[in-house]
């Protein structure tokens, strides 16, 4: 099995390595995958933020509306 850490890490070592064993790794396309993985990560992380920020404020607006008269 091939360790994802040592392709992130150094490609070009991984690249050569697998070559020599007759695997040709497209390290472009590897890396077009790799950046499209951390900006989905990314904002995946976002809206999960955004997810447990919303019940907090929906208490606090809760909360301005029974002291605030209407």
């Amino acid at each position: 099995m091939i360790d994802i850490q040592l392709l992130r890490k150094d490609i070009a070592s991984a690249a050569a390595r697998l070559a020599t064993r007759k695997f040709q790794l497209d390290v472009e396309t590897f890396n077009a995958l790799e950046a499209e993985r951390k900006q989905i990560q990314s904002r995946t992380e976002e809206l999960q933020g955004k997810k447990i920020l919303s019940p907090s404020r929906l208490v606090i607006l809760e909360a301005r509306a029974k002291i605030l008269p209407h």
